[in-house]
């Protein structure tokens, strides 16, 4: 099984993402993991995705582009909207887990709150630029995005920006933590939905 690295350029200097694709347009999950394996076990602490080409939604002239040159550019407002993926997936791993009143754990649940949050944000801010409306904050992004009907629950979102100003306040205030602590759990969901409905306009 023939497959080729294609460098994934414009992240940072300090991490190397490379693309795999695979040669064949037909292949057996058996021989994707077996790739999968070389690719965790290689003498390397690069960092590497492997991409489906197939289960990816990439216009026929960028997969010509991509064969011809070896390399896949991905946009801004792409990297934006992976970077907020891989933050939400992070804390819904955690929010699927049970609540627990150890101090640690809620503490490390908020941060991934706040993480996501601002990739979220930034993300919107982004998809609102390229169709000319450009936004500097965090409530008039949201704002928009309400407006724009692209989230519809006005008071959760509100919740979501307050806890945010908050985020500083929490360390010394445990009530406070706690009462951020449960909310998220209503934020998830919020949050998944957004991803959903985003995949749909990208």
């Amino acid at each position: 099984m023939a497959f080729w690295l294609f460098v994934l350029e414009g992240i940072t200097m300090s991490v190397l993402i490379l693309i795999l694709q695979l040669s064949a347009l037909i292949f057996q999950d058996q021989e994707w993991l077996a790739v999968i394996s070389i690719i965790e076990n290689a003498d390397t602490l690069l960092k590497i995705d492997c991409v489906r080409f197939e289960s990816t939604k990439i216009s026929s002239e960028l997969y010509k582009n991509i064969l011809k040159e070896k390399k896949l550019y991905m946009s801004k407002i792409n990297l934006k909207l992976e970077k907020f993926r891989k933050a939400f997936m992070t804390l819904e791993d955690i929010y699927l887990k049970p609540t627990t009143e150890d101090r640690a754990y809620i503490d490390a649940t908020i941060q991934r709150f706040e993480f996501t949050f601002e990739l979220a944000w930034k993300f919107l801010k982004e998809y609102f630029s390229q169709k000319g409306t450009f936004l500097h904050y965090p409530k008039e992004v949201i704002k928009e995005a309400f407006v724009a009907g692209i989230i519809n629950d006005e008071s959760l979102w509100i919740y979501m920006l307050t806890d945010r100003s908050n985020m500083i306040s929490y360390t010394y205030d445990k009530k406070l933590a706690d009462e951020i602590y449960n909310r998220i759990r209503n934020y998830v969901p919020e949050l998944k939905k957004l991803l959903n409905i985003i995949d749909l306009k990208i």
